[in-house]
């Protein structure tokens, strides 16, 4: 599927202008419809508690809880390869640069070691 510039969610919204179909989002893991479904008005009102919340599922955290929750995923979805994001939102540069050397040095090395043996 492809998103428009800028906006992965209002799905309804894309239906109905043509840009998605009905079965556009078929691929998708049913827990991950509701995200990609979310109005951009869910993110301009999300409060501190909606990232705690959020964070409990995410790979946020530790680096044991970051390597753990991706390693997680990539079983579940029997996947040799991740791809990964940082930086989701403004944040000083030094800080993102540091945040990329933290996961290089505790969380991407577990990672690389990890050999995903079955495909579900």
């Amino acid at each position: 599927m492809l998103f428009s510039h800028g906006n992965t969610t209002e799905l309804e919204l894309n239906k109905q202008t043509g840009y998605l179909t009905g079965n556009s989002t078929g691929y998708m893991r049913p827990e991950n419809l509701a995200v990609a479904a979310r109005s951009r008005a869910d993110y301009r009102d999300m409060t501190m508690a909606d990232v705690e919340k959020a964070a409990e599922t995410l790979p946020w955290g530790t680096a044991a809880e970051v390597r753990d929750r991706i390693i997680e995923a990539a079983e579940h979805a029997g996947a040799g390869t991740v791809q990964l994001s940082f930086n989701r939102g403004a944040m000083p540069h030094e800080m993102f640069v540091e945040q990329i050397r933290r996961f290089a040095r505790d969380v991407l090395p577990a990672l690389q070691a990890h050999a995903i043996t079955i495909v579900p």
